[in-house]
């Protein structure tokens, strides 16, 4: 992966309680309100569209944001038991329903302690 290499992250609708279907199962994008995909900053688009990710020249990205359109542990916007994607490519945030963003490179499972 080149230093400065943009990726796409986002939330993948999984079966609650079933993280290792992450693996396995796509079932598309985090969208509990029925809303269009685009960027995380904008009014519009899907709970489960975060903000892009940089990574360095060792492949190593680091996100830190706040955002009210999710949440942990309830409610119709609760990702525990959803799987976090990273797809290859920057998300433009405009092609529905998934931004262009290319295929998978990681995912991981969305757990409560």
């Amino acid at each position: 992966m080149a230093t400065g290499s943009v990726l796409a992250v986002m939330v993948d609708v999984n079966y609650p309680d079933t993280p290792a279907k992450i693996i396995v199962v796509n079932h598309g994008h985090f969208n509990p309100n029925g809303k269009l995909h685009g960027s995380d900053d904008q009014a519009e688009h899907h709970a489960g569209d975060l903000p892009s990710l940089t990574a360095d020249g060792l492949g190593v990205a680091h996100l830190n944001f706040e955002t009210s359109a999710i949440s942990v542990g309830g409610g119709i916007a609760d990702v525990v038991g959803r799987g976090l994607i990273v797809h290859r490519d920057p998300d433009d945030f405009k092609t529905q329903p998934t931004g262009n963003s290319g295929p998978r490179l990681a995912c991981g499972a969305i757990v409560k302690n």
